[in-house]
C-alpha cells in the first residue's frame, strides 16, 4: 500500500446524503438499495482523510484492516468526491471507501468514466482479490493509516512533537469540546 495523499480534510457533514440518491453519478449500482446500503448516517465533525494506493493484489479485508475505525459516512465520502475528483482513480479503475449501513460494511467503488461518475457496492466479505496492476485506490481517515502497513512506504502520520496548545486547537477545530484542559503531564 503506497500513500498518494495525505491531510485532505473535508468540512463536517450533517448525514442528510446517501450514495444512492446523490446527483454525483451517471450510475449508481441498483444493490445500494437491494443490500440496505442506503441507510443516512450521523453528523460528523471535519475529517482529515488520506488517499492510498494498492501495490500488491488484496482483497477487502486486507484493505480495510480496521471496519470499525475505518468506515466513513456516505454523507463523508460524497464530500470528498465533490471536492477531490482529481485524487480518484482515473481510467476506469476504482476508487474504493469502506462505510457501514443497517449494521453491515460495504465498499463503494467510484470509478471516472468519460461520461462521468460511475458507483457500484460491494459487500465487505467479498473475497475477490484486486489486482495491484490496476493501481486501486481507497480512502481512509488519516489516523487509520497506522493500521495499513507495516512497511516503511507510510509518512509519519503526526510530527514527532507536538504542543498541547497546538492539540487543544486542532480538537476544537474539529467539533470536540475540552472540558478539562491538562497543565502537566505526569510520567508513570
Amino acid at each position: 500500500m503506497q500513500t498518494l495523499h495525505q491531510n485532505i480534510q473535508i468540512p463536517k457533514t450533517t448525514g442528510k446524503e446517501t450514495i444512492a440518491n446523490s446527483k454525483l453519478f451517471y450510475y449508481i449500482d441498483s444493490d445500494f438499495k437491494n443490500y440496505g446500503a442506503d441507510e443516512l448516517g450521523e453528523k460528523q465533525p471535519a475529517t482529515d482523510l488520506a488517499v492510498c494506493e494498492l501495490t500488491e493484489d488484496m482483497t477487502f479485508k486486507q484493505m480495510f484492516t480496521k471496519p470499525d475505525e475505518m468506515a466513513l459516512t456516505q454523507s463523508q465520502i460524497l464530500e470528498f468526491i465533490e471536492d477531490n475528483k482529481d485524487k480518484l482513480r482515473q481510467d476506469g479503475y476504482s476508487t474504493f471507501f469502506l462505510f457501514k449501513s443497517k449494521g453491515n460494511f460495504f465498499v463503494a467503488g467510484v470509478g471516472v468514466r468519460s461520461v462521468g461518475l460511475s458507483v457500484r457496492v460491494y459487500r465487505f466479505e467479498n473475497d475477490g482479490v484486486w489486482g495491484a496492476a490496476g493501481r486501486h485506490r481507497m480512502v481512509v481517515p488519516q489516523l487509520t493509516l497506522k493500521y495499513l502497513s507495516d512497511t516503511e512506504t507510510l509518512e509519519p502520520l503526526v510530527p514527532t512533537a507536538i504542543t498541547d496548545e497546538q492539540a487543544i486547537v486542532h480538537l476544537k477545530a474539529n467539533g470536540y469540546k475540552i472540558t478539562k484542559e491538562i497543565t502537566t503531564i505526569q510520567e508513570f
